[in-house]
């Protein structure tokens, strides 16, 4: 977990989400600004400072 990251603090419950669905990899919750009426958030539960962190079995699961 990184201290100031607020997709951190959300995957541990710090900050209240809609979430749409979880499992032990990925967590995705309905976005508080919509930019459309279904707009879902999909982040990995391990906390990554770049994309270029990304494990590619995290990146290519189906869920």
């Amino acid at each position: 977990m990184e201290e100031n990251c607020i997709f951190c603090k959300i995957v541990n419950g710090e900050i209240p989400s809609n979430v749409v669905y979880e499992d032990s990899d990925v967590l995705a919750f309905n976005d508080i600004n919509p930019q459309a009426p279904i707009h879902i958030i999909v982040i990995p539960k391990k906390h990554m400072s770049s994309i270029i962190d990304a494990d590619e079995e995290v990146v290519r699961k189906n869920i």
